[in-house]
């Protein structure tokens, strides 16, 4: 598994090491679990994937993919992983951090689902 928690604003620079970083691993070691933890943003995190390096780089590297953040950024999430990526994603509030770590780690399981509300697909 591999995460990085966005706060505030990213860079340039910082988008750019990061996809360095999850470059080295995924060579290393495979597919993996990805967590994309949003805090404090002010506008969508749209440095990350602008230029759509992230997603042609990565688009087949992850097991799983899960985003958590503010509902505000369900819908930016949603959109951007069914277009570029080729895992089963989903998007877990802030306050549901510990399950999207379990969902991740496959300690818990869903229907296949892509997108959905994470609760709710726990549910059924």
């Amino acid at each position: 598994m591999l995460g990085y928690k966005i706060s505030g604003e990213l860079t340039k620079r910082e988008r750019d090491n990061m996809m360095d970083e999850i470059e080295t691993i995924v060579n290393d070691v495979g597919k993996l679990g990805f967590i994309l933890e949003l805090e404090n943003l002010h506008e969508e995190p749209r440095m990350l994937f602008d230029d759509l390096k992230f997603s042609t780089r990565f688009h087949n590297s992850f097991e799983r993919m899960a985003c958590i953040g503010d509902p505000k950024w369900r819908g930016w999430f949603i959109k951007l992983a069914g277009v570029f990526f080729l895992t089963e994603t989903h998007f877990f509030e802030t306050e549901q951090r510990e399950l999207a770590l379990q969902w991740i780690r496959r300690e818990i399981d869903t229907e296949a689902l892509f997108h959905g509300d994470a609760v709710k697909a726990m549910q059924r």
